[in-house]
């Protein structure tokens, strides 16, 4: 029994090593993106837009989270619960010095968060809220999907979910802290990071 418990225990213990040097890798990814303020582009497909299966860029719009070409339709909500969002996000995002932008800014390099579309249109099982690409670091340039025609006109629903993408793409893992916007747990009040 003694031994057992023994294992476990270094079992965890190498856990938490490389659990820390990843925490580390994406802390190092982040600060050397921190001389410049990194764009986000809040697309809202206005007219419908189209992506591909790719590497990750918002220039061209390829994503590597999308198995081939996918049309997706606009934002459905309206322009007051767009501009909500919008308003949220910016100032979730504000203090990481991340300007947040609903023009679209190619050829200048930016992240993309597409408020538009279902599931299905991104070829996602219904029930898929969003997806991004997600590593232990920094995915520069890419495009993350909340796929907000599918639900309703919650405005704190999309702006916690929109820096939730965000978040994962900047390296950031789920926590199992209700109030802030990395965690899936929901009923706490406002989230923020």
């Amino acid at each position: 029994m003694h031994r057992k418990t023994d294992r476990r225990r270094s079992g965890w213990r190498q856990f938490d090593a490389i659990a820390r040097r990843c925490y580390l890798a994406c802390l190092l990814a982040l600060a050397s993106t921190a001389q410049a303020t990194t764009m986000v582009y809040i697309n809202r497909c206005a007219a419908g837009c189209q992506f591909s299966a790719g590497v990750d860029d918002s220039v061209l719009n390829t994503s590597s989270v999308l198995s081939s070409t996918h049309n997706l339709s606009a934002f459905v909500h309206g322009d007051a619960v767009f501009n909500a969002v919008v308003a949220c996000a910016s100032g979730l995002l504000r203090p990481f010095d991340i300007a947040v932008t609903t023009t679209e800014p190619s050829p200048l390099p930016h992240s993309e968060l597409v408020l538009a579309g279902t599931a299905a249109q991104g070829g996602f099982p219904v029930g898929v809220a969003g997806v991004a690409p997600a590593t232990c670091g920094y995915v520069a340039g890419a495009p993350a999907f909340l796929f907000v025609n599918d639900f309703g006109s919650d405005v704190n629903g999309m702006c916690w979910s929109t820096a939730f993408l965000l978040g994962s793409m900047a390296g950031l893992e789920p926590l199992y802290n209700c109030p802030d916007v990395m965690s899936y747990l929901s009923g706490c009040g406002s989230k923020s990071f």
